[in-house]
């Protein structure tokens, strides 16, 4: 009896890492997908708002001004503090991310009139994270040595 009960605990723990693994991966690939999108849909001046792109555990970043753009870390190490039942967040965090992504006519608090056709990158990307998410769980599946359905 202790020997299943060994292999039960071992499989429920090769489990908990597989299912981490999808989740990290992702989050990788969503971050890069709307990278990605951010290329193709914008003429990239300084790169700041690239470099903005962080993933915290638990709570959202909140948007920064450039002094402060270093905090936060990439998908990828973020996985290094991410445990099951957390959540994680991509954080765009230059101050016109949402300008770019949703567009902007008017004039801001600062005078400057913009007539700024929105640029969806992030919302690209995250239409496509149930595909994004379901091509890291069969990868998991096919190494564990699960059939796939």
């Amino acid at each position: 009896m202790g020997d299943f009960a060994a292999k039960v605990a071992a499989f429920v723990g090769a489990t908990k890492k597989e299912i981490k693994q999808v989740v990290v991966q992702s989050v990788v690939e969503l971050e890069a997908e709307a990278m990605m999108n951010l290329n193709k849909l914008t003429k990239r001046d300084t790169g700041n708002l690239i470099n903005s792109f962080t993933v915290t555990i638990g709570s959202p970043a909140m948007q920064v001004s450039a002094e402060t753009m270093s905090e936060g870390v990439s998908a990828a190490a973020a996985a290094a503090g991410f445990e099951l039942g957390q959540t994680i967040h991509l954080n765009v965090r230059a101050q016109y991310a949402r300008r770019i992504e949703y567009g902007f006519v008017g004039v801001d608090s600062l005078g400057r009139y913009y007539d700024q056709q929105p640029r969806p990158y992030l919302r690209m990307a995250s239409q496509n994270w149930d595909e994004i998410v379901s091509r890291n769980a069969r990868r998991a599946q096919a190494r564990a040595g699960f059939a796939q359905s």
